[in-house]
């Protein structure tokens, strides 16, 4: 049964919308991805949006750690923003406190509006972001909040329509700087967003919790406010060393555009889309480096402004979105590889065992279980049963744990059945006064879980009180001989069950009314396989022993399986002996 699928979350501006596929639902490139990993798809993305724009979308979302987001923005900054390096820093801005806000579950991140945000002085809610932010021109306002990790991430915001306020941080008591609200330069997008959102980041702090506390400084105008808006701390780890659990976030590029589209719509360029990328990669790369699993999909290398766009010389046509699908499935299957707790398992008929698995490039991702044969069941929650007659022929079988993130990514785990077995005697017929009784004991994994294997031989069957038992331990590497009058259980820690023991290969000679083990003659070895146990041991009988015997073979191993029986291998039994030929 597979797990729920996560989400797939969708930001952008009219590539991902889908313009100019031919069938948005089933030719642009977000639908075909949804389609291929079988994520349901809630697409937030609006046609003309630039980062500024964006940021309204994503700041709205509540993010899940389960589920999946992408985002694709920078075309038309590319285009309207032209080669300004100014506006092109605040396309950058926006971007990455985007991205921290996407990959940081909601219940990491504070926003202004929390609880645990105390304030002094005038604040009001934001008027660019209201109900998250709050903003103050109050000079020696302040607002103090406790985040955890080594990197503190301050969200704040630039606003064209004021002249700007200071806003000072400092963390333990100590400054890190001050940032004003005034942008260098105009944001206006083409739609008119004339604010945008950007990240303050405190790298290189000690592991552990932060009081961070900020405080309004000077105002460049009477109308200007400083804009606070969320916090969170990342960089931590869990106690496995494994990153902390946030959402995956995909990060498309942005592709080239025709040359008929500049010749229509100057401003950009060829050179100035590598620019943007460069802005975009290095976002990336900055948020990875503390943990977010954030991922970019190189979709400017894959489309062909000739071949793979509409005649407006900017939107993919159908070609040109099943390569960005292509390009982002590439990354999702790419994405790491999948590792199975315990790797491997050798159960009892009937035992159960959980298995875990993990991604190397995400953490919390979660998976769906399946088995490579019918054999045995498994849970929704990786939990293995063995079925009731499993043995070494159903061996093979293996557990496969299967990302739900990344459907291409998967790990298996092999299952091994104990399967013990006591059978191979030699000589099964003879007559005598003594024989070298040879038979072999097996789990079909290995012999380090076998534990114990007996042979014994009876005129009367094995609840007989006149036998021949001998038992030889694996752990000590002795023959045991069973008295003529035991009491007790017969377990090798009872004296009063026992005559005696007797190393393999050793001098010491155990006897009974019943029979005599000649240890220097007696063996135990391990066959080349390492999975069978093959016994020799030397028995002569006295001569009041007449009469047809049987024996009788066991084994028990500390898996806590027994296998006894006549013959386990053919559950008959088998004429041994004739002592004295009679």
């Amino acid at each position: 049964m597979a797990q729920t699928a996560p989400v797939l979350h969708a930001f952008g501006d009219s590539i991902t919308v889908g313009g100019k596929a031919s069938d948005i639902a089933t030719k642009s490139y977000i639908h075909l991805v949804a389609a291929a990993t079988g994520w349901p798809l809630v697409n937030l993305a609006n046609s003309g949006d630039q980062g500024a724009d964006t940021a309204v979308k994503v700041y709205g979302a509540t993010v899940n750690a389960n589920d999946i987001y992408s985002l694709m923005i920078g075309a038309t900054d590319e285009w309207i923003y032209g080669t300004d390096a100014s506006r092109r820093g605040i396309f950058a801005g926006a971007h990455m406190a985007e991205l921290a806000w996407l990959s940081i579950p909601a219940a990491q991140k504070i926003t202004a509006h929390s609880g645990s945000v105390n304030f002094s002085g005038s604040w009001s809610d934001s008027t660019l972001y209201p109900g998250l932010g709050m903003q103050s021109r109050q000079t020696g306002s302040t607002a103090a909040f406790m985040v955890t990790g080594s990197t503190v991430l301050i969200g704040m915001s630039l606003s064209d329509d004021r002249g700007g306020c200071q806003l000072m941080v400092s963390i333990d008591g100590t400054g890190y700087g001050a940032w004003n609200s005034s942008p260098a330069t105009v944001i206006q997008t083409y739609k008119g967003t004339n604010f945008a959102p950007f990240l303050v980041r405190a790298n290189g702090l000690p592991a552990g919790p932060h009081r961070v506390s900020l405080s309004v400084g000077s105002c460049a105008s009477p109308k200007g406010y400083a804009y606070f808006d969320w916090a969170a701390g990342v960089g931590e780890r869990s106690g496995d060393g494994s990153w902390v659990q946030r959402a995956k976030v995909y990060v498309m590029n942005v592709p080239g555009k025709a040359a008929s589209f500049y010749a229509k719509y100057p401003g950009g360029g060829d050179a100035n889309v590598d620019d943007y990328n460069l802005v975009i990669a290095a976002n990336v790369a900055a948020l990875a480096q503390k943990g977010l699993p954030i991922q970019l999909v190189d979709v400017f290398g894959k489309l062909n402004t000739t071949d793979d766009l509409d005649a407006d010389g900017i939107h993919p046509n159908d070609a040109g979105h099943a390569l960005i699908a292509r390009a982002f499935l590439d990354v999702i299957a790419g994405a790491g590889t999948v590792s199975i707790s315990p790797p491997s398992v050798t159960l009892r008929p009937g035992e159960s065992t959980q298995f875990s698995a993990a991604n190397s490039a995400f953490t919390g991702d979660s998976f769906s279980w399946s088995l490579s044969q019918p054999v045995g069941a498994i849970s929704a929650s990786g939990k293995y049963t063995a079925p009731d007659s499993a043995d070494d022929s159903t061996s093979g079988v293996q557990v496969i744990a299967t990302s739900v993130s990344a459907p291409t990514a998967s790990g298996s785990a092999k299952i091994g059945f104990a399967s013990l077995s006591a059978g191979s005697l030699d000589p099964q017929t003879g007559k005598g006064p003594s024989a070298t009784f040879q038979f072999d004991v097996s789990n079909g994994q290995n012999t380090s879980t076998l534990k114990s294997a007996s042979v014994l031989i009876s005129t009367g069957g094995v609840t007989a009180s006149g036998m021949c038992m001998v038992k030889y331990d694996v752990a000590t590497g002795a023959f045991y001989l069973r008295k003529d009058n035991p009491s007790g259980a017969a377990t090798l820690a009872n004296p009063d069950f026992w005559a005696g023991s007797a190393a393999a290969g050793s001098n010491t000679v155990l006897s009974n009314s019943q029979c005599t083990i000649v240890a220097v003659i007696s063996a135990a070895t391990t066959d080349s396989s390492g999975t069978s146990l093959h016994l020799a041991v030397r028995i002569a009988f006295p001569s009041s022993r007449t009469g047809r015997a049987s024996v009788y073979l066991s084994a028990d191993d500390t898996l806590g399986m027994t296998r006894a029986g006549t013959n386990p291998e053919s559950g008959r039994s088998i004429p041994s002996l004739s002592p004295r030929g009679l």
